[in-house]
């Protein structure tokens, strides 16, 4: 690491050093330090502790070195706090002096484990594009993954990046036409504190509108739904926004900070890398619909029940649904999970109709996430809802009463079983064969 580049991580690292210091009541100085001659730099990085101004040093190889000053007159810097800033300096340095040391060698094995899969999902979004756009795409994420950590008012934030690397020749006109209105703002460039204050993700909510940046992460104007256009009822897919996206150039992607308070990184239509629970995931809609359609004779129906199970996830709401042409008594269905006289009437309602029409309806989310097993044949036609098997076959260690149903039904075709707590699995012939999420 060179010397330019030293300074710069630094810098970045400076404002989470004063929110552990305190916050905004704690000032830091960018520059380096004008006359260092006067401190004594400590060999290996370090904290020089001058009561309510401590200097924090790292070392690059050889005898460059940068220092930032930070600057509490209110209350002097506890020791604790200097132990800590102590063991960041140092460990800062181990990372940028490389690894010649055999005992560092876990600091090693430490950074790569964090960060390898933000390295790759950031080269995988860039692309073929040029090397500097890494910067850019690591950039907007990262704000991406801070807002899932906001709440107003109790409720998650929620909001939307569109990044086009490479806008083309009427691409704004172009959104208009496509059921958008589009309004520009004055080159904002997105910041730590782009979501600083609530109007910026409560007006721009990544559901109805969107952010539209351009390299080097920079707010152009916003995106939002116009009246010709609807939210997508399938919730996880993102689909409102995939008609602006197709018409960016290389490069280009979508962000999302969702309500469940996870990243959604739309790069492809249907093709989502999710970040949850600290680790990315890869949701791949086309690969999903494509086995679904193995065991339903309308692609169109494939596709529209991969939404729908993909909804039903993002919602957190479970469900199970088996595709076959058996019997309901070869399935092993011994009853309704409700036989009361307004039950039976409910799941009649839903009985000989196709998925699509099912859906549309309007009960059929509900029926699939209301306990019980759905049953549709290859035709996709509905031939039951709520229905209770018989669990003998299950050997499936763990897991509760859907993973007993999802094993013991796959030996008669493919059976959807959607977690409470968002994963998706598709079990055939008593095995799990992928699990989603």
């Amino acid at each position: 690491m060179n010397s330019n580049q030293l300074l710069k991580l630094v810098r970045l690292l400076a404002p989470q050093i004063q929110d552990f210091l305190g916050g905004r009541d704690v000032a830091y100085f960018k520059d380096r330090i004008k006359d260092p001659s006067d401190l004594s730099i400590p060999r290996n990085g370090g904290v020089i502790d001058k009561g309510s101004d401590v200097f924090l040093c790292f070392k690059n190889r050889g005898d460059d070195f940068v220092i930032l000053q930070f600057s509490r007159p209110t209350l002097q810097i506890s020791p604790i706090e200097i132990r800590f800033l102590m063991q960041l300096c140092e460990g800062v340095t181990v990372l940028v002096r490389g690894f010649d040391d055999a005992k560092h060698g876990i600091h090693h094995r430490t950074v790569i484990m964090n960060s390898a899969f933000d390295i790759a999902v950031s080269r995988f979004l860039r692309g073929d594009t040029k090397r500097f756009d890494f910067d850019n795409v690591q950039h907007v994420i990262e704000i991406a993954k801070k807002l899932t950590y906001q709440r107003y008012e109790g409720a998650p934030c929620t909001s939307a990046f569109i990044y086009v690397n490479k806008p083309t020749d009427g691409f704004l006109e172009e959104i208009e036409t496509l059921g958008f209105h589009f309004a520009s703002t004055p080159n904002i460039q997105v910041t730590s504190t782009f979501y600083g204050a609530p109007i910026s993700y409560r007006y721009v909510d990544g559901i109805q509108s969107a952010f539209l940046l351009q390299p080097p992460a920079t707010c152009v104007g916003i995106v939002q739904l116009g009246s010709t256009k609807h939210i997508s009822s399938y919730q996880g897919t993102h689909d409102q926004f995939v008609p602006v996206l197709e018409g960016t150039s290389l490069g280009s992607f979508a962000v999302f900070i969702t309500p469940n308070s996870e990243v959604d990184v739309l790069f492809a239509p249907g093709c989502i890398l999710r970040w949850q629970r600290g680790r990315w995931t890869l949701i791949e809609l086309p690969r999903i619909a494509s086995l679904i359609a193995e065991h339903l004779s309308s692609p169109d129906s494939a596709e529209l029940l991969c939404k729908i199970v993909v909804g039903i996830s993002a919602t957190r709401h479970g469900g199970l649904i088996i595709l076959s042409d058996h019997t309901l008594k070869e399935i092993g269905v011994i009853r309704g999970i409700d036989d009361t006289d307004i039950g039976k009437l409910l799941r009649k309602r839903l009985l000989n109709l196709p998925v699509a029409d099912a859906y549309r309806s309007g009960v059929f989310t509900a029926a699939v996430t209301s306990d019980g097993m759905t049953v549709i044949d290859s035709s996709g036609v509905v031939r039951d809802s709520g229905a209770l098997i018989d669990l003998g076959f299950a050997t499936a260690a763990g897991g509760g009463g859907r993973t007993a149903a999802a094993q013991s039904a796959s030996l008669y075709g493919l059976v959807i079983k959607i977690s409470e707590d968002g994963p998706i699995e598709f079990w055939r012939r008593g095995e799990k064969l992928m699990q989603v999420g």
